[in-house]
């Protein structure tokens, strides 16, 4: 049986350490409160970096790739159990940096900085329920028969 203990989460991806994978959370957590140019709300930023390596279990192509794909998409962050930050926080970016390669280009480490901004939109699943739960409280009214 292998246990894992989950450090962090934002939507399927963890960060764990387990018999198997090490995948931890640098040291350089930071948020940056500010106000949006455009409409002149607060929006909060959050951004930290990990090192994915092959030697801990990971496959550095394949995390590499994963975080690329998931850009603009927003999910709470947890923290241990914990919800970190606003409800909703969209992947801004995923910086790739000192990628370190194999003879035959395997990607044996790199450093992977994320970056995510607080998202205030509500989502498509949540307004498909709101349309839901409207139609259903329509009264119809039926005409009355003519003689």
């Amino acid at each position: 049986m292998i246990v894992s203990v989950v450090m962090a989460k934002w939507g399927k991806m963890k960060w764990l350490i387990n018999s198997k994978k090490v995948l931890p959370i640098e040291d350089d957590l930071s948020i940056k409160y500010g106000i949006n140019d455009k409409n002149k709300k607060e929006k909060i930023e959050i951004s930290f970096s990990y090192v994915p390596n092959s030697a801990s279990g990971v496959n550095v192509n394949t995390e590499i790739n994963r975080w690329k794909s998931l850009v603009g998409k927003s999910n709470p962050l947890y923290i241990g159990k914990k919800r970190f930050g606003p409800k909703s926080l969209q992947l801004k970016s995923a910086e790739v940096q000192d990628i370190q390669i194999y003879g035959k280009g395997i990607k044996l480490s790199a450093s992977i900085a994320l970056s995510f901004v607080e998202n205030k939109k509500k989502s498509k699943k949540t307004s498909k329920k709101k349309k839901k739960s409207k139609t259903s409280k329509k009264t119809t009214v039926k005409k009355a028969k003519s003689k």
